[in-house]
């Protein structure tokens, strides 16, 4: 996969785990079953647009901040680094 979804997925997943969230609780919360969130966060299925803003919705976090962490809520969190390329 590319390093976006590589960096999208791995704030996911620190987002998650912050709020003290397992994959199965968090499955609950968007009324998903864990393998069809494990999949996701295992970077096994593909993450269409609805399912990432599901997502972020669930987490708390716009989309954008998610997507942009060094913009949003990830700045004040100094244990989260993500490398985005600009062209």
């Amino acid at each position: 996969m590319n390093s976006e979804i590589d960096n999208f997925i791995k704030a996911i997943r620190i987002r998650r785990k912050s709020l003290g969230l397992t994959q199965n609780d968090f499955a609950d919360r968007l009324g998903w079953s864990r393998d069809k969130y494990a999949r996701i966060e295992g970077k096994r299925a593909r993450i269409t647009f609805i399912d990432a803003s599901r997502i972020s919705n669930a987490l708390g976090l716009t989309l954008s901040e998610l997507l942009f962490p060094k913009m949003g809520y990830w700045k004040s969190n100094s244990s989260y680094k993500i490398d985005y390329k600009y062209v």
